[in-house]
């Protein structure tokens, strides 16, 4: 008797109308690869402003949020672990880690504390400052009504200008201005507000190449692995990893940098992973100033759609555990999220030196 498949659940959707779209359109694309490669059944869920939906099939049913089922074709469906697709806040948040925990269900990436730590673009500095890491400066300010003029002398002194205003809880470059001089600052604060009750200011570091490293525990051995490093050249006054414009000009893998730098970069990514107790996969913005690595971001919910940094990283490394097949990188990510859930599970937490 044939061995039925386990059903994985491709998350997708976005509180943007235009990115829950291509959201959407990339779970299509992902579900049929994982298909034919053949080891998993899949279906979309579909999150975002209205009630959550299963899609299987041709069919589309509602999910009863308090068992994590749906019914399609008269019959009871529930998948046994979900792989994270969404855009924007939806995945990073922590709000689905902590659903998906409680329930049980096996979830790609890192757990729900560490997920919401690095959400946190405050507190996620300061543990990587802790520890000896190169991370940028960064003051936080909790309350609009603390946006006073000595408040903005202190930025100009600590930060000086340009610099950059951003929602701490914040996706991509949404709520984030350049700041060039004093007048601009007030605008630039109550702008980051909209998005987020907290609001941090650091010094723009754009004297430098911003890179990208992408860091995994998909390994036969218990160290870490990183992707080929990717050299940004952006267009506009900043970049998100998670934000595609044709006019950025993105290398895979970095031909500027020499191989001791890369291999610098390399290392403070896996001491970053280890520190803040990732899994899976995550991606570590950086900004390379006279060959030394300064951390500009964390993000333990990267992007890993079709044509997302993360895949084209894929496409150029190796790694024999799925040669640059990205069906099998696929299947493979998810195989881990299943191996690695009672460790990440927050009732279920278990310690354990791992090396790097």
């Amino acid at each position: 008797m044939m061995q039925t498949k386990r059903l994985l659940g491709i998350i997708v959707g976005s509180n943007d109308q235009e990115a829950h779209k291509k959201s959407f359109e990339d779970g299509e694309l992902v579900a049929k690869m994982i298909e034919d490669f053949g080891k998993f059944d899949t279906c979309l869920i579909e999150i975002g402003k209205g009630p959550w939906l299963l899609h299987r099939e041709g069919d589309k049913s509602s999910i009863d949020k308090e068992k994590f089922t749906s019914v399609v074709k008269k019959k009871r469906v529930k998948p046994d672990v979900v792989l994270f697709l969404t855009k924007g806040k939806l995945g990073e948040n922590g709000e689905l880690q902590a659903y998906f925990d409680k329930m049980g269900i096996p979830f790609t990436f890192s757990g729900l504390e560490e997920t919401k730590t690095t959400f946190n673009k405050f507190e996620c500095n300061k543990i990587l400052k802790e520890e000896g890491l190169p991370v940028v400066k960064s003051l936080l300010i909790d309350h609009n009504k603390l946006a006073t003029e000595e408040f903005f002398d202190r930025v100009r002194k600590e930060c000086g200008f340009p610099c950059v205003v951003k929602p701490n809880r914040g996706s991509g470059s949404s709520g984030v201005s350049k700041v060039h001089g004093r007048k601009e600052i007030k605008e630039a604060v109550d702008f980051a507000f909209k998005h987020d009750s907290q609001v941090v200011i650091e010094p723009c570091v754009s004297d430098g190449v911003e890179v990208t490293c992408t860091v995994h525990d998909i390994t036969t051995d218990e160290l870490l692995e990183a992707f080929p490093v990717t050299e940004i050249t952006p267009e506009g006054e900043f970049f998100h990893t998670s934000d595609h414009t044709t006019k950025t000009a993105i290398m895979t893998p970095s031909k500027n940098l020499r191989g001791e730098v890369i291999l610098q970069v390399t290392k403070v990514a896996k001491v970053a992973y280890r520190t803040l107790n990732l899994c899976g996969l995550a991606t570590f913005d950086m900004i390379v100033q006279d060959d030394l690595p300064v951390v500009l971001e964390v993000n333990s919910v990267p992007q890993i759609g079709p044509g997302s940094l993360v895949i084209r990283q894929v496409g150029a490394g190796l790694s024999f555990q799925w040669q640059r097949n990205v069906a099998k990188f696929y299947t493979v990510l998810v195989e881990h999220s299943i191996k690695s859930f009672p460790t990440i599970q927050t009732k279920k937490k278990v310690g354990g030196g791992r090396g790097i």
